[in-house]
């Protein structure tokens, strides 16, 4: 008996582990945003020494119709598309 009470939050923990998550749909009407951080790293070879950046980025609008922007570490706006 006690082994049953031992067991069963670890299978309930487990199970609930496998539950799908569910993902809410972008509200309509209104522009999407998301944001984030993106890292670049370039190798370098024997001659050369390798390099690599990064920058925080904005993403406004839809898929028609969108706006990119792309900032420093430091906060200076670096690029806008």
């Amino acid at each position: 008996m006690r082994r049953v009470v031992t067991l069963a939050p670890a299978l309930a923990l487990a199970l609930a582990a496998c539950a799908p998550l569910t993902q809410a749909p972008p509200p309509r009407g209104a522009d999407a945003r998301l944001s984030g951080r993106i890292s670049v790293s370039i190798a370098g070879d024997v001659h050369r020494r390798g390099t690599g950046g990064a920058a925080s980025f904005e993403l406004f609008g839809s898929p028609e119709a969108g706006r990119l922007e792309l900032t420093a570490p430091l906060g200076g706006l670096v690029a806008r598309a």
